[in-house]
């Protein structure tokens, strides 16, 4: 579907984006059965799997973007905060502009305060990494659980798209 086609569009587009060589050798054969869940719209969980080296305040949004449920987004300025930097909201879009692994670190859970906000450099919603990041929150929405486990994206969508 659309968001599989999304979701491998942009792990080629980000593939060189800075992992370092020692992090992408030691990635488990494990995590292509999760990837491969993940861009058919199935939850897969991917916190046990290392990031590469970074700074601390882009090691703690990310971390703190690896802890947004499935479904569900949050703005650059909440995970500004979640990440203990309140006020920081550019600078945790720039931690997520530069996040190398973006399913694993899921970078378009993180939303603008007024909408979808960018994506992967861009905010053009012409742009295929903005598709991309539509496609994602689609995906993972459509495939939410029973019990409304899309509870802040499904509120959120009229004004993402």
């Amino acid at each position: 579907g659309n968001g599989a086609a999304a979701a491998r569009r942009m792990m080629s587009a980000r593939a060189d984006h800075g992992a370092d060589r020692a992090f992408s050798r030691a990635l488990p054969a494990r995590l292509a059965d999760r990837l491969a869940r993940a861009a058919r719209g199935k939850p897969a969980d991917f916190r046990d799997i290392p990031t590469p080296r970074a700074s601390p305040f882009k090691r703690r949004c990310w971390d703190a973007a690896r802890r947004i449920p499935r479904g569900e987004t949050i703005s650059y300025g909440e995970l500004a905060r979640r990440a203990g930097s309140p006020g920081a909201a550019r600078a945790a879009g720039q931690a997520m502009r530069t996040n190398p692994l973006p399913l694993i670190v899921p970078c378009h859970r993180v939303v603008a305060s007024n909408g979808l906000g960018g994506y992967a450099g861009t905010m053009d919603r012409s742009d295929a990494r903005c598709r991309t990041k539509l496609g994602l929150l689609e995906l993972e929405r459509a495939r939410s659980s029973p019990n409304g486990g899309a509870r802040r994206s499904a509120r959120r969508s009229a004004s993402l798209e």
